[in-house]
């Protein structure tokens, strides 16, 4: 699974009379720019190939009147990669272009960081301890390796300090209505699945006990 990193950047123009907007630096319009520009950074630097996401997920602007430029727009959203170069790239590059563009529409930004999750690497052995007790328990046609997710997983900060294998555990029921993915409003699991997982683990358990 991917790092994941969060970042919010504020831009300041100056707030005037939509109807005048010469006298006023518009932030939303330099945000609007920003963000565009912001989006082909996945789509033309990063090796189509490899995987990344930079997405906006939130913004702010003004308040509920239709007439007035605000002074500032807020912004945020998060960086999904799967190596530490382009989880160090991703960053750099949104800067420059934040450098660029806002300095020339005359305006100026903040821009802050948060590193939040590194990249989830399953350690190889357990991953086979892993899919072998899975294999035991369930049989091997329900037991299968997913691709690569941009979902990130803060199980990535034990993995690196002790060696371990993030699995996932299916709770999907169409017949029952469970359909929904994570994040979604109607998100539910099939409680079914819960003895399957305990199952899973006291078997990873006891393969572990075997000799790692």
């Amino acid at each position: 699974m991917a790092a994941g990193d969060f970042f919010d950047i504020k831009i300041t123009g100056k707030g005037g009379h939509g109807a005048m907007p010469h006298l006023a630096v518009d932030p939303i319009v330099i945000a609007a720019n920003a963000i565009n520009t912001l989006q082909t950074v996945v789509s033309r630097e990063v090796d189509p190939v490899e995987s990344a996401v930079l997405s906006v997920c939130k913004m702010e602007a003004g308040g509920k009147a239709y007439n007035i430029i605000p002074n500032s727009v807020n912004f945020g959203g998060t960086i999904r990669s799967l190596t530490p170069e382009l989880r160090e790239y991703l960053p750099k590059r949104m800067k420059e272009i934040l450098d660029g563009i806002v300095p020339a529409m005359r305006g100026s930004y903040e821009f802050n960081l948060t590193e939040r999750f590194p990249v989830t690497i399953n350690d190889e052995r357990m991953t086979t301890l892993v899919a072998k007790a899975a294999t035991n328990t369930m049989g091997a046609e329900k037991v299968f390796q997913t691709r690569p997710l941009m979902g990130s997983e803060d199980f990535s900060c034990y993995l690196q300090k002790v060696p371990g294998a993030f699995v996932f555990l299916g709770v999907k029921n169409s017949e029952k209505g469970f359909v929904y993915p994570h994040h979604h409003p109607r998100f539910d699991i099939d409680e079914d699945a819960l003895p399957i997982g305990t199952a899973l683990n006291v078997a990873v358990a006891v393969e572990y006990l075997k000799g790692y």
